[in-house]
């Protein structure tokens, strides 16, 4: 049998990954805009101070971002928004607006 302190724990995890999809459909969009350009370099700690959040939900969004393609980051360097794939940011973007509704 679980533990109240284990539910709690899985409950606090549903609640952050929540937020890091919330954030990674903010960053999406703002990539699929172009509000976030090719080429441009971001810091997790501006854009967390953007959004409202913590760091944690804005590394994980970017994480997602990056196995996607979208961002490229060289650790302890930069983090930037990888050269655009016109089709697979025209892919995401229809993904976008589907989740969206």
């Amino acid at each position: 049998m679980r533990s109240s302190s284990d539910i709690l724990h899985a409950m606090q995890q549903v609640q952050r990954t929540s937020l890091a999809r919330e954030v990674y459909s903010e960053l999406l969009g703002a990539i699929v805009h172009g509000v976030l350009a090719p080429g441009e370099r971001i810091r997790d700690v501006e854009l967390a101070a953007k959004l409202g959040v913590s760091r944690t939900p804005v590394r994980e969004a970017l994480l997602r971002l990056q196995d996607e393609g979208l961002v490229e980051s060289v650790p302890g360097s930069y983090i930037r928004i990888a050269p655009v794939d016109v089709e697979a940011v025209t892919h995401l973007g229809a993904h976008l607006e589907a989740a969206s509704h």
